[in-house]
């Protein structure tokens, strides 16, 4: 039992540590001089997308810009005061004066700032533009994408309205994003999404890797058919990026 213990700890674990769902904190100026505090903002209420982008001449860090700031212009009525746009430099050798002048080019009107090397690791590492939206409870990344298509633009929205809904902790995240059943199982488990679904990985208790299936839409079957009696895990992984764990029981 001990060692069943250690095993399950062990998977979730893993699994946490790869999911990132806590914001990085940061405490630092603006390229304007005004004192930026991540957590603060968050505390207080906002909802915050982060840019994290290359300069001078990274087109899609550009055309990312302009499609955020369409996307977040209608909750300026719908929320007033609520989301707020933080552009930063990926690399910590970018200069304020370089960031200025990138988003001078570009029109942009959003607070830039600097030094963000740290955060662009902690969020998945090198992939520009890369795309994080944070919500006020729990400091919750409701959302995290390395580049930019205006084909994310409706998983970034739902991200937004997710945060202002007030989801918050894993669990309530978990159990809003997905529901499985029967569960015990005998052959196959429908899963019901909120959100559209890609992939389904099934671990067993030590975490291995059992097997990998395709899901379409925010409905789908999960054949557990071959799996032998016992529990195990399931990684439902979600196009917008987020991914959930469920424990699963074969019977």
């Amino acid at each position: 039992m001990k060692k069943l213990i250690v095993s399950i700890l062990s998977i979730f674990s893993f699994f946490a540590s790869q999911a990132q769902t806590t914001a990085m904190d940061f405490s630092r100026n603006d390229c304007d001089g005004n004192p930026v505090h991540l957590f603060s903002l968050l505390d207080s209420g906002y909802t915050v997308v982060l840019e994290y982008v290359m300069i001078p001449n990274c087109q899609p860090c550009i055309t990312a810009g302009k499609g955020l700031t369409s996307l977040v212009e209608p909750f300026k009525t719908s929320h007033p005061g609520k989301v707020k746009i933080l552009q930063i430099a990926y690399s910590n050798s970018y200069t304020c004066e370089g960031m200025q002048a990138w988003k001078s080019a570009n029109g942009f009107t959003h607070q830039i700032l600097t030094l963000g090397n740290d955060e662009v690791e902690y969020y998945g590492g090198m992939g520009m533009p890369t795309i994080v939206v944070v919500g006020p409870k729990d400091r919750y990344v409701h959302y995290k994408k390395q580049g930019y298509s205006v084909s994310h633009n409706a998983n970034i929205t739902n991200a937004i309205n997710n945060s202002l809904a007030g989801l918050t902790s894993l669990e309530t995240y978990k159990e809003n994003l997905a529901k499985i059943y029967p569960n015990p199982a005998t052959k196959t488990i429908q899963i019901d999404s909120k959100f559209e679904m890609s992939e389904a990985i099934i671990f067993n208790q030590n975490g291995q890797e059992i097997s990998t299936q395709n899901l379409i839409g925010k409905s789908s079957t999960l054949d557990v058919s071959s799996l032998d009696k016992g529990f195990f895990f399931v990684k439902l992984i979600y196009s917008n990026g987020n991914f959930s764990i469920h424990r699963i029981i074969k019977d």
